[in-house]
């Protein structure tokens, strides 16, 4: 009898088909292979059904057993030139762009982007669906959830235990870049959710990442208020770095990242996400011995100081810069200055906020640090890790000072032992007087976008540079010299800048951890991965034998 070719068809989807693998019914026939047999009697009596096999495990295609395990399996001829290789692999990741527009998102007001019905959409379909639905979840409830998602539990325990829930909180608020290879990546996408980009056709390897997700990130603070688990994250991200889990050429970046998302979290308070004047957030690196809270007015750069002629050209010699006609251009200058020039908003006054770290990939086409960078990331509670190669900064707190309109706190991080905050905060200390200048690490088209917003670019970041390396615990602001850049050979192109970078030295951040996990910190930055004595000496210059 000729089969109807408009017979409607009905598709049924196994989903997580890889557990049926290791459960076995009582004359030792695993589950999977028994829902294979039933598959084929359906294909015989009822082929108008079609079944889909899936499983969150990089290794679905090989959900087939081999011969030996499997009697019922009968490869066709030609199986050993086809049917031995693996399905090439296919991932579906479009579904993340429903709620993440970046242009609807800029034209919605901070404030709206902050309500917690819009920022908690902003991620997978799922937690907008969550909701909106007929009985929808309130929104602690949605982070409960979310929590629980995480760690791959039912419970509302907030106590971590496992290496790779430890793995999943860690990268969600400080953008981990984790081996495609670790043992934990096929966990993390299964079970602790983890989003993959791309799997290599052996199935040995997966690219997975966390995408800014504010949901996650706000219900993941409840696990890091709790001590006992910063404790375990820094003991384990110590155990990640040395097995090669994540990537250990950053251990200074990821100490600094752990640091301002615990300070972030003691200043946000209990509440979910909320801004926090800057000058507010600072205050909670103070230490014994090192008062930031002091050095706040050193951040402050007003550009409205008077205008000396003779001064600034002492500077121009002491740079070795006496062009004949200096004089005549100052003059100029100073003539066509305002007579008198607004007080200027204070950057210390602004607001930061911010949830979770993401980086930003070298690989993106054209300028990535602009204007409209900084107003996305910060309606998503987001801070920035700056890409591979970026001059003089390592990361971007986008700092709100009106409006709409906004600058970055900037951070630089150092692990060298040979510094002193002396040192660093002398005039001539190029990182502190010259890194952390946007005229350095801003390329012209990105400035561009800055201007264009009213941004005033004469007036520099605010910044700090954090010496993790130096026991020693010091706070200090980089000496502060009206120093002049010259680009060019033309001094009228010139401008003046100051410099304000706070420095911080040493890992005591009492305010911010138990003296446990400080201890514990201090290990993770001083490790090395060292094999025993005899080996070392078997293995000749790289152990100096």
């Amino acid at each position: 009898m000729q089969q109807r070719t408009d017979q409607k068809r009905i598709i049924f989807v196994v989903d997580e088909a890889s557990e049926l693998l290791g459960k076995f019914t009582s004359d030792g026939v695993s589950f999977y292979r028994a829902l294979r047999t039933a598959f084929t009697k359906f294909e015989t009596e009822a082929s108008w059904l079609f079944f889909v096999v899936m499983s969150t495990f990089s290794s679905i295609t090989y959900l087939s057993p081999e011969l030996a395990m499997d009697p019922s399996f009968k490869p066709y001829s030609g199986y050993d030139d086809v049917n031995q290789n693996p399905l090439n692999p296919f991932i579906l990741g479009s579904s993340f762009r429903v709620n993440n527009d970046r242009h609807a998102i800029l034209t919605k007001t901070v404030e709206e982007c902050h309500d917690p019905q819009c920022l908690y959409s902003m991620g997978r379909p799922l937690w907008k669906a969550l909701l909106t639905c007929a009985t929808p979840m309130f929104t602690h409830e949605l982070l409960s959830y979310g929590r629980k998602k995480l760690r791959n539990s039912l419970d509302n325990d907030i106590k971590l235990t496992k290496k790779e829930e430890i793995l999943a909180v860690l990268s969600v608020r400080l953008c981990l870049s984790i081996s495609p290879t670790s043992w934990y990546v096929p966990s993390l996408v299964a079970c602790h959710m983890g989003t993959a980009l791309s799997i290599s056709e052996d199935r040995m390897s997966m690219v997975v990442t966390y995408p800014s997700e504010p949901v996650l990130a706000v219900g993941a603070k409840m696990f890091m208020k709790n001590q006992e688990n910063i404790g375990r994250m820094i003991s384990a991200l110590q155990d990640f770095l040395t097995h090669g889990a994540v990537d250990r050429g950053y251990k200074g970046e990821l100490i600094v990242r752990l640091l301002m998302t615990l300070a972030m979290d003691k200043a946000m308070g209990s509440t979910g996400v909320k801004e926090v004047r800057l000058k507010d957030y600072l205050v909670h690196f103070n230490r014994n011995g090192a008062d930031v809270s002091k050095l706040i007015e050193g951040l402050e750069s007003s550009g409205c100081e008077d205008f000396d002629v003779e001064e600034e050209l002492k500077k121009l010699k002491r740079l070795n810069l006496d062009w004949p006609d200096s004089r005549a251009i100052l003059e100029d200058k100073k003539r066509n200055l305002p007579a008198q020039a607004p007080p200027p908003l204070t950057y210390a006054d602004g607001s930061v906020c911010f949830t979770h770290f993401v980086s930003l990939s070298k690989s993106t086409q054209g300028d990535l640090l602009t204007h409209d960078l900084l107003r996305y990331a910060y309606r998503r509670s987001a801070a920035i890790v700056v890409e591979e190669g970026r001059r003089g900064i390592d990361k971007v707190i986008p700092l709100r000072v009106e409006e709409d309109k906004f600058v970055g706190l900037v951070v630089q991080d150092k692990n060298r032992v040979s510094d002193t905050l002396q040192s660093l905060t002398n005039a001539d200390n190029d990182a502190t007087h010259h890194k952390v200048n946007v005229e350095y690490f801003l390329t012209e088209a990105e400035k561009e976008t800055f201007r264009s917003a009213g941004v005033d670019l004469e007036r520099n970041w605010p910044a700090i540079l954090f010496a993790v390396g130096v026991d020693k615990v010091g706070a200090d602001i980089a000496a502060q010299l009206e120093q002049k850049r010259f680009r060019r050979n033309n001094v009228s192109d010139t401008d003046r800048f100051n410099f304000p970078c706070i420095v911080l030295t040493g890992l005591d951040y009492s305010d911010l951890m138990n003296v446990d996990a400080v201890v514990r910190l201090k290990g993770l930055r001083d490790f090395e991965v060292l094999p025993c004595l005899q080996k070392q000496q078997d293995i000749p210059i790289t152990y100096g034998s």
